[in-house]
C-alpha cells in the first residue's frame, strides 16, 4: 500500500504475491466512491420529508443540494493536487473521514443551517475521496507492457460498475 503514497512521478508496482490486498483495495476505494455518489440519489428521495420535518421552503430546499455541489465541484482540482502533494492515500482517508462525520451530522441535524453547513461539510469530503480514486487505482493496477493489462481493464470495469450502480438501484422520487 505504500505505492498509493508515493509522489505521481515513480512507477507504482504492486507487491508481489499481494494480489487479495490489491482487490480489498479496490473494493474499499469502490466503497468509498459509491457512498459519495449514493448520497446524491438518497438527499433527492428524502427531499419531502427534508421540507416537512426542518420547514424548509422550496428555495430553501435548493440549498440542500447546492450547499453539497458547489464545495463539490469546486474543491474536485484542488483535492486531486493536494492528494499529489500529500498522498492518495491520506487524502482519502480524511476525506472518506470527513465525508462520514458530515453525513452523521445531517442525520442529527434539527435546523436548516446546520443541515446546509453539514451538507458543504458533505460537499468537501466527496471531493477529497472522489478526486484521488482513479489514481489510486491506477496505481494499484499498473499496465504490462503495450497495453492496459487485464487486471486494470478489470478494476476499470469495477469503478464503471460503482458509478453507475446508484443511477439504476435508486427509487425515482414519486410525484
Amino acid at each position: 500500500m505504500t505505492s498509493l503514497t508515493e509522489s505521481p512521478s515513480r512507477t507504482a508496482r504492486p507487491l508481489p504475491g499481494r494480489t487479495s490486498s490489491r482487490w480489498a483495495s479496490l473494493a474499499v476505494l469502490c466503497a468509498g466512491a459509491l457512498m459519495t455518489i449514493l448520497d446524491g440519489n438518497i438527499v433527492t428521495v428524502a427531499m419531502p420529508a427534508i421540507q416537512n420535518d426542518l420547514g424548509f421552503t422550496a428555495s430553501g430546499l435548493a440549498w440542500v443540494v447546492n450547499a453539497y455541489l458547489i464545495p463539490f465541484g469546486g474543491l474536485l482540482l484542488l483535492a486531486g493536487r493536494l492528494g499529489d502533494l500529500v498522498g492518495r492515500k491520506r487524502m482519502f482517508t480524511w476525506g472518506l473521514a470527513l465525508f462520514t462525520a458530515a453525513s452523521v451530522l445531517c442525520g442529527v441535524a434539527t435546523g436548516q443551517a446546520v443541515l446546509i453547513a453539514a451538507r458543504a461539510l458533505q460537499g468537501v469530503g466527496g471531493a477529497m475521496t472522489s478526486a484521488v480514486v482513479l489514481g489510486m487505482v491506477i496505481a494499484l493496477f499498473p499496465s504490462r507492457g503495450n497495453g492496459p493489462g487485464r487486471s486494470r481493464c478489470s478494476a476499470r470495469s469495477a469503478r464503471r460498475a460503482e458509478r453507475s450502480a446508484p443511477s439504476s438501484a435508486a427509487p425515482s422520487p414519486r410525484r
